[in-house]
């Protein structure tokens, strides 16, 4: 086993912030160089916090770090909040592991074929009624035509549209479950088919699951669960007629409460014009943790997932844009927010978004930086190239560090539906996210992802100084443009872009400078006397 020897945090810490001091020194037109990039790597990926996930110490300090990073470059805080901290209450819940769930078609096993994800409730019944995707111009059936009032709804699992697992899960699902609700029904019961085998699936499902603890909370029996459609035939041939009486009978679970924060920092534009319009500048900064099974490190070596690459590489390269964008300022102003609970379902970002800083519509961009690693260190990788208006600002802005950009790799991955932006496009807000480059999910990609070997070591620091630079050039494009980023004709995002900023121009005004002319003489008038 890797024996390591512990730095405490508190000295860590302050050699980190010392060694900032004096990291100025060739900085250049950035206006940040190599020991910037080697300082926040180096600290956010330590052994010492252990993973940083969200709740737990290690997640606690470098949100802390990042914090103080904030306060040393002059960052102001939102009005709202008074600090760099928005804060956010979470629950963690264990779904139960053993009960029966019995309706007229079938008999399935809780823990097994069956995962409870949000019931309060351990002994129910109830009817049940299909409603194919229980979504909006659902092809099939139309929720508003069946009678719920009261009852569970069985659909199957995503939209007619995108049956893709981390997307029906993390996004669709709860969209369906307000939809569900609002319609009156006392639960939802997703059939899965996807391609993950179940019992993988499964076993994912039933660890402690993170959410938002909203205070207005209606904490009234409602019953969310994912069932096994891959193994139990019956559920997938289900007419669309189907009803039937259902039990719920389960062991009960087990909740607790826990906090964590978003770091949110504010650069003022120069722009008259401008400055009351933001570009978002986003990284998460949370990690999986450190994983113990049965008493043992998930390897010989290593216990202590450090996500050197997922992701404290995209919060180096927004706090060294910070440093860059505060030396010369944009035109617009910029948010900076360091977001935690990614790993838990883009949570941060979901919260940020639904409780913003300032106004959405005054939001004009995020430029989002995740990843989960490299293979190439010639590019960087933009999830929402071609779909914005700003390719060329982004190539141009890559070219000038000596790197090319390739645009959404993995396709069939949705890549751009799966990191912190998506919470931004939603509302309509355009936002590409900028990862380190790859054009495939290779050996190379897997060998570090969500691994113990995530480590500082394993780094280019040439390529995250390079990638940085990058990201910090796209920014300054962006926020001084008179341009405004939207989404091309069609997109799946456009409707809610033109709901939320209405006929906003895509271009702005330019001032004509007003020609400089000599000033014409005054005659002296002729004395009368």
């Amino acid at each position: 086993m890797k024996i390591r020897i512990l730095v405490p945090i508190s000295t860590l810490f302050f050699l980190a912030l010392s060694t900032g001091v004096f990291s100025q020194n060739g900085a250049g037109d950035f206006g940040f160089d190599m020991p910037d990039v080697r300082m926040h790597l180096l600290f956010l990926s330590s052994d010492e916090l252990r993973g940083r996930k969200t709740g737990e110490l290690g997640n606690q300090v470098a949100a802390k770090y990042i914090s103080e990073q904030f306060r040393r470059i002059g960052l102001q805080t939102a009005d709202s909040l008074g600090s760099y901290y928005q804060d956010i209450d979470f629950k963690k819940v264990k779904p139960p592991s053993d009960g029966t769930f019995q309706t007229d078609f079938g008999t399935y096993k809780v823990g097994e074929d069956i995962i409870v994800l949000d019931d309060y409730a351990s002994e129910s019944e109830n009817q049940l009624v299909f409603a194919n995707y229980a979504w909006q111009g659902d092809p099939k059936i139309n929720l508003s035509d069946l009678e719920v009032e009261g009852k569970w709804v069985l659909a199957h699992l995503g939209t007619p549209e995108d049956q893709d697992f981390q997307n029906a899960l993390f996004n669709y699902s709860r969209e369906k479950r307000k939809i569900v609700k609002d319609a009156g029904a006392k639960g939802l019961i997703e059939i899965y088919q996807g391609r993950i085998p179940w019992q993988f699936l499964a076993r994912f499902l039933s660890r402690e699951q993170l959410s938002i603890a909203d205070a207005g909370e209606d904490e009234s029996d409602f019953l969310y669960a994912l069932i096994d459609g891959s193994s139990h035939e019956e559920l997938q041939t289900i007419e669309a007629a189907m009803n039937s009486d259902a039990e719920l009978i389960h062991s009960g679970r087990s909740e607790i409460k826990l906090s964590s924060s978003n770091i949110v920092g504010i650069l003022p534009g120069t722009d008259a014009r401008l400055r009351d319009e933001y570009i978002v500048l986003s990284a998460h900064y949370d990690h999986v943790g450190a994983e113990v099974q049965q008493g043992n490190p998930r390897t010989l070596q290593d216990s202590i997932f450090n996500g050197a690459r997922d992701n404290a590489f995209g919060v180096t390269a927004m706090l060294t844009t910070a440093q860059s964008l505060a030396k010369r300022p944009l035109r617009r102003s910029v948010v900076f927010v360091a977001f935690t609970a990614e790993e838990d379902g883009l949570l941060g970002s979901e919260y940020f978004v639904n409780h913003p800083v300032v106004p959405l519509d005054k939001i004009i961009f995020n430029l989002n930086t995740d990843g989960a690693g490299y293979n190439d260190t010639s590019i960087v990788s933009v999830f929402g190239l071609e779909r914005l208006g700003i390719e060329e600002q982004i190539r141009d802005a890559c070219s000038s560090v000596g790197l090319g950009v390739f645009g959404d790799p993995a396709p069939d991955q949705n890549l751009f539906d799966r990191s912190d932006n998506v919470s931004f496009a939603k509302v309509g807000i355009p936002a590409p996210t900028i990862s380190p480059g790859f054009k495939e999910f290779d050996e190379a990609i897997m060998e570090h992802y969500h691994q113990p070997s995530d480590e500082a070591a394993t780094l280019d620091f040439d390529y995250l100084l390079r990638f940085s630079r990058a990201y910090s050039l796209i920014a300054r494009s962006i926020g001084n443009s008179a341009k405004r980023p939207r989404w091309t004709p069609g997109d799946k995002y456009e409707s809610a872009f033109k709901e939320l900023y209405g006929d906003l121009p895509e271009v702005i005004e330019e001032e004509i400078p007003k020609k400089k002319g000599k000033k014409k003489k005054k005659k002296k008038k002729k004395s009368t006397t």
